[in-house]
């Protein structure tokens, strides 16, 4: 029998700050989630544009306006009505405030709807404008409703030539894949930048005295993702040094004038490598 997936449920909206969105460039910012919804109500709008020809319609243009919607939480602190209004709320008085001159932001946003067989469908729009909010305030009485806020907004196309979508859909099919709703990918993608060096700087005149703890050798990296981290690799003289930070120091005596080597890695943040070799002279005292 094939799987249930009528939609019945609502819940995880985040919206993320677009940072760009170009004809080329697409970026957003960090996750700002929206708790508590009851409702996302959605309606597509269109309008025709007919060209004429011959005193009759030539074509009949269909154009997508945006997609309006109505969402319904029962709840919003100060700062996340910043974004529903696009007032100012200050962290230092904890005050919120908004003026009709204000302009609100646009905002990528996530969200997932429950399907009948308990999984998720998950949504994603590239673009999304908070127009208005409305609450009706009312006195207290002995029923349990509360005062619902209502925001609308729209829905429109993100401005990339090379892909200007409304909105994705994915259906979940293991619990990994809801992390599809925690990003909005870049585009074009960013490359996690290339480790184009490693040094290892040998202290000079290091003799048959250096005992265990002294410094021989400093690392430091070019290029990748700090921070990084040094490892010694298991070969030459690797058993006689230990690595501390980005500092090589001994790890026992050196009593005997010779040419040592160790090999060293570094991995940075991204998980990138380069391993480089380096040869530590001991000579007599």
């Amino acid at each position: 029998m094939p799987k249930k997936k009528a939609l019945r449920g609502l819940s995880g909206i985040k919206v993320f700050e677009l940072l760009e969105n170009t004809e080329t460039n697409y970026k957003v910012g960090e996750a700002i989630p929206i708790p508590y919804a009851q409702s996302l109500t959605r309606d597509v709008q269109t309008s025709n544009d007919p060209i004429y020809a011959d005193d009759e319609i030539y074509d009949d243009e269909e154009i997508f306006d945006g997609e309006d919607f109505e969402l319904q939480i029962p709840e919003a602190d100060l700062e996340l009505m910043s974004v529903f209004e696009g007032g100012e709320y200050d962290n230092e008085t904890k005050e919120y405030s908004w003026g009709p001159d204000d302009s609100g932001k646009d905002y990528a946003m996530t969200f997932k709807a429950k399907r009948k067989d308990g999984l998720y469908r998950m949504f994603r729009y590239y673009r999304c404008k908070f127009k208005k909010v409305k609450q009706d305030l009312q006195t207290q009485d002995n029923g349990t409703q509360v005062s619902v806020l209502t925001i609308s907004g729209t829905f429109y196309k993100r401005a990339l030539l090379s892909d200007p979508k409304v909105r994705v859909y994915k259906d979940m099919e293991q619990s990994t894949d809801l992390t599809w709703l925690d990003s909005v990918p870049t585009v074009p993608v960013v490359q996690d930048p290339e480790i184009t060096d490693l040094t290892i700087s040998v202290v000079d005149n290091l003799t048959t005295a250096t005992t265990t703890g002294t410094k021989v050798a400093d690392l430091s990296t070019t290029g990748g993702t700090s921070p990084y981290v040094y490892t010694l690799e298991a070969q030459g003289d690797s058993e006689s040094f230990e690595i501390e930070g980005s500092t090589v120091k001994a790890k026992e005596n050196l009593t005997v004038a010779k040419n040592m080597s160790i090999t060293v890695k570094v991995t940075d943040a991204k998980g990138k490598t380069m391993q480089k070799s380096a040869n530590i002279e001991i000579v007599e005292e």
